[in-house]
């Protein structure tokens, strides 16, 4: 079951918001390791509040897709 949610993710997408479809698909091409270092690195540049939102919802697709995966 957990294999077909995994291959039809991509029709899923399209029900989601554009944010939120962003997040799902971004969070499908980067690892944990490189989203967390991307957080480390938003807190240092201090980004302005929508690519401070854009990166939260990437970073929270990454956990969902983390979650999926176990």
């Amino acid at each position: 079951m957990l294999a077909k949610r995994s291959r039809n993710s991509s029709r899923d997408d399209r029900s989601l918001p554009p944010p939120e479809r962003l997040a799902a698909s971004s969070a499908r091409f980067f690892s944990m390791d490189a989203l967390i270092s991307a957080a480390f690195l938003a807190a240092a540049l201090e980004l302005d509040d929508l690519e401070e939102e854009l990166l939260e919802e990437v970073f929270r697709g990454a956990l969902v897709t983390e979650v999926l995966k176990v």
